[in-house]
């Protein structure tokens, strides 16, 4: 009988410490899952990110969140002509952003005009209004019966991009790409000195160029620029590139 208890005694505390082995080691188990769950989704953040808390979930894996940014962010600059729109796109386009052309009808000014997608001629312009017709174009305008429009098929594929816009349809651009989950970025360009800095300078600056019709663009454009609350207004290269990293990494 003796025996018997003293070998219970000895299964009770083999247990026990078997017990307590297995906690020990679950324990550095969930140790270390934390730290590598915290290596994981702390890895690729950038300066500002709010990191990892412990006991919270990863949902996506690391660095997928600032992918999704990138193949979904359209950069909308507009402001009146003059102000740089053309310089801040081309600054985007050599950083490797996709430029996202606009369709006219208009024809173009010469052999190196390549900023825009061009129908030219009356079989070109139906083209251009059927397309319209077929709900085919956001972004449309028209400027002395010339059209102006982006292809949606354009501005929905996936990648970071940057187009033009007039100021009247900065809200409709932001309507339109926010439901179909792109991060709309809007700058509104100025600061970047102009080739004409007075309306008579720039009147004869058009003229000069053989596009006098731009004249009553750049009106209409100085006269209806204001200030929307969403855009950041941009005086040079820097602050654009300042926003825009700003914008995808908040």
């Amino acid at each position: 009988m003796k025996l018997l208890l003293e070998r219970w005694r000895q299964f009770i505390d083999e247990a026990k410490a078997q017990g307590e082995y297995q906690r020990g080691a679950m324990s550095q188990r969930r140790k270390s899952n934390h730290r590598l769950l915290d290596l994981g989704a702390n890895l690729h953040k950038e300066k500002g990110h709010t990191r990892r808390k412990r006991g919270s979930t990863i949902s996506a894996p690391p660095g997928a969140l600032e992918e999704n940014m990138e193949n979904n962010t359209v950069i909308v600059v507009f402001g009146p002509t003059g102000s740089g729109k053309s310089t801040y796109k081309k600054h985007f386009i050599d950083k490797g952003w996709r430029e996202i052309k606009t369709h006219t009808t208009r024809r173009p000014r010469d052999t190196d005009d390549d900023e825009y997608t061009f129908y030219e001629g009356d079989r070109g312009k139906q083209l251009w209004l059927g397309k319209d017709q077929k709900n085919d174009f956001i972004n449309t305008n028209e400027y002395e019966g010339n059209y102006y429009g982006t292809d949606k098929k354009e501005f929905l594929k996936s990648g970071k991009s940057i187009m033009l816009s007039d100021v009247t349809n900065v809200e409709g651009l932001r309507e339109f790409g926010k439901p179909h989950g792109k991060n709309m970025i809007f700058l509104h360009a100025s600061g970047l000195p102009s080739w004409a800095p007075t309306p008579e300078a720039m009147k004869a600056s058009m003229e000069e160029r053989g596009t006098p019709e731009r004249f009553k663009v750049w009106q209409k454009e100085v006269s209806m620029d204001s200030d929307i609350s969403y855009a950041h207004l941009v005086q040079n290269t820097e602050e654009a590139d300042a926003i825009v990293f700003m914008e995808m990494t908040k």
